[in-house]
């Protein structure tokens, strides 16, 4: 409405100008009359029929389509009881981080807008355009993914150089990290490995060892990962018995292996602690330590944990008499204790040595 009111007023404003700027008849100044048609026609210019308007615009969405792709790859580990001898070692894979930069796309449409009787008004029409898409926004997003273990591949673990097999687990068959060893002192609860691959960042694995109420701080604090916690690899149940423990009705016995004739100064062997529970209470916190004045023979922990009655648990541990020994024999005698006190059972124990 305002639009034809100006309009209206612009037709009454020409006229007036046109109707006082004609020449006079004393030759005054005045506009002439090519001009004043032109703003004749200026004033009509609405009038004029209205044409459609065509634009491009999006559609309906229809998929995602990923447009590039990149990967980065790191190092996860974990401890793992493995082996005959059910010995604890590092195990290595790979994580894929796959980066994805996707695309939305959309139908492409045709907008047409057909106007009514001023720009203000009119209606719009749409119209597929077959075999044609809009590109919309991107985005990109990160997918973390198992690898595969990081199989046959040379690692330096605390220094020293070792390989993994097939499966990612570090082949430590001369038992060169000690990794229990680390442990057989009670006053020490943690320990530190450090992996290095190359091409890979560093890996730290603070390993742990914990045994309720063996010294006030031996507890699991919160910031340690429970994947890292030694007992709990070995599948140990080693929280404390509410009431006296079994320590009376427990049947020990050492083993060595079949063919174990004399032990050799410098080499290791297996050496098996098994513990029946004859009673019928469990255990608390069960553990056997050896006790002997060979080096490489004393003061190795054996653990046990709970054992339920009529239960039968063994627990191995690679020993090594030192190289430097010049005895022909060695003594030891194992010992346990519990979460209680020590119960009286005791496995002496003597081997021939060469050197």
């Amino acid at each position: 409405m305002n639009k034809l009111l100006s309009s209206i007023f612009l037709s009454l404003l020409a006229c007036t100008i046109f109707a006082q700027q004609q020449p006079t008849e004393d030759d005054g100044i005045g506009l002439s009359q090519e001009v004043m048609q032109k703003l004749l026609d200026g004033v009509n210019f609405r009038d004029q029929q209205h044409t459609a308007r065509v634009t491009r615009c999006r559609g309906t969405y229809l998929r995602t389509e990923i447009r590039d792709t990149s990967s980065e790859y790191a190092l996860q580990a974990e401890i793992k009881i493995v082996g005959d001898d059910r010995q604890p070692a590092f195990v290595l894979k790979k994580i894929e981080h796959k980066t994805l930069t996707e695309v939305r796309i959309y139908e492409a449409l045709l907008r047409i807008f057909t106007p009514g009787k001023d720009d203000d008004h009119g209606t719009y029409d749409y119209e597929r355009l077959d075999g044609e898409t809009w590109e919309g926004e991107s985005n990109q997003r990160v997918i973390t993914q198992d690898a595969g273990p990081l199989a046959d591949t040379d690692v330096m673990v605390n220094g020293i150089l070792l390989k993994t097999d097939a499966n990612g687990i570090i082949h430590d068959t001369e038992n060169q990290l000690n990794i229990l060893d680390k442990f057989d002192d009670l006053g020490i609860r943690l320990f530190d490995f450090t992996i290095d691959v190359p091409g890979f960042d560093p890996i730290n694995i603070p390993l742990t060892r914990t045994m309720p109420q063996r010294r006030q701080s031996d507890e699991m604090r919160i910031e340690e990962d429970e994947k890292f916690e030694i007992l709990l690899a070995y599948g140990l149940d080693f929280a404390l018995s509410k009431k006296k423990p079994e320590q009376d009705a427990l049947q020990c016995k050492a083993t060595l292996p079949k063919d174990f004739a004399f032990a050799t100064a410098g080499e290791a062997f297996p050496l098996t602690i098994t513990v029946t529970n004859s009673g019928e209470t469990q255990t608390s916190c069960l553990v056997a330590r050896s006790f002997s004045r060979i080096d490489g023979l004393d003061g190795k922990l054996f653990y046990f944990g709970a054992i339920q009655p009529g239960e039968t648990k063994s627990f191995t541990r690679i020993l090594r008499v030192d190289e430097n020994e010049k005895s022909n024999a060695a003594a030891l005698e194992i010992r346990f204790s519990d979460s209680w006190s020590l119960p009286k059972q005791r496995i002496p124990l003597r081997l021939t040595l060469i050197h």
